[in-house]
């Protein structure tokens, strides 16, 4: 029997979904839900052919009552609403969510226990913590005891991409500890975010995990690629990406021994499809589960708001 997956939103982050969901190896019958006719059809053409193989629907009341791996896709503002009618209507066994979770702390908690309730497995989709060379990290920083991580470019989205950053820094030294924020470093003016009726941030955004230190540096001019270093007591990690290769270069700080190692850093057009079969076979994936990714996600919110000046808790970051 095919499994059933769906994919809730298909602007640009839901349409990669669903083109990596199309190189499963695992038999799937394929839906794509999406209200705006618009964005169906531009899903359809950078699509092509393909589409044919995806059932497109305006609504979760179309979809088969039991459902085994949902992505919600669409922006933060409407997650919650759209995952609450999800797990009401319909029995999903895997769910996987999109980052920036939500703009308030009550969502958190509300969906928290939603899940609870319904008893559905969710993930979040900070990709860097599924990144094969992740693992490769983790070995490198197996006997450090503590590491500091900065990460440096050009209009990168900072508001939006810290939580990838937090959430791989904790996976690399394989911690589960809330995140503290200083704010104080973040340029004074809030920019307008690409993504329409959000903001973005520049300047220097500082945080702890632990006895690990993060820097994320966000500066104007052209985007480029991004560098992020990783230092701890026993080697440091430079580490350059363009686009979907990385180079890194790594120094023993024990032995004095400097190598390079070329690695891949995966498009979601080619990564979703690995989380799907994993879930499908294994029951679980590399991905960080809801609960952690929260405990991540609330201090970062409480941060943006207080830089923000925003008196009613809501945080329009995506």
């Amino acid at each position: 029997m095919n499994s059933t997956v769906v994919v809730i939103g298909t602007g640009n982050i839901g349409t990669r979904h669903l083109q990596a969901i199309l190189k499963c190896e695992e038999p799937c019958d394929i839906y794509a839900v999406e209200t705006s006719l618009a964005a169906q059809n531009k899903a359809r053409e950078t699509l092509g052919t393909l589409c044919q193989r995806v059932f497109f629907c305006d609504s979760i009341s179309k979809l088969p009552e039991m459902l085994d791996v949902v992505v919600v896709a669409v922006s933060s503002k409407a997650r919650r609403q759209v995952t609450e009618e999800l797990l009401e209507h319909r029995t999903v066994r895997y769910l996987i969510l999109e980052k920036v979770l939500f703009p308030q702390v009550e969502d958190y908690i509300a969906v928290q226990h939603l899940l609870k309730q319904t008893g559905t497995k969710a993930w979040v989709n900070c990709v860097r913590r599924s990144w094969p060379y992740t693992r490769r990290l983790q070995d490198l920083f197996s006997q450090s005891k503590q590491v500091s991580m900065k990460v440096n470019g050009n209009m990168w989205g900072l508001a939006c991409n810290t939580i990838h950053f937090v959430d791989w820094l904790s996976a690399i030294m394989r911690v589960n500890e809330k995140p503290t924020f200083d704010i104080s470093q973040l340029d004074d003016e809030i920019l307008e975010s690409k993504r329409c009726g959000y903001v973005e941030f520049s300047g220097t955004l500082l945080a702890t995990l632990g006895a690990n230190t993060l820097q994320l540096i966000s500066r104007e001019g052209i985007r480029g690629g991004l560098s992020t270093t990783l230092e701890s007591e026993c080697v440091t990690c430079h580490i350059e990406e363009m686009g979907d290769r990385g180079e890194n270069s790594i120094y023993n700080r024990i032995t004095g021994e400097i190598i390079t190692e070329n690695f891949e850093c995966p498009y979601q057009s080619n990564l979703t499809n690995r989380i799907v079969s994993e879930l499908l076979t294994k029951g679980t994936c590399a991905l960080v589960e809801y609960d952690q990714s929260m405990e991540q996600h609330i201090p970062m919110i409480q941060a943006f708001l207080k830089k923000m000046g925003a008196t009613d808790g809501y945080c329009n970051i995506t």
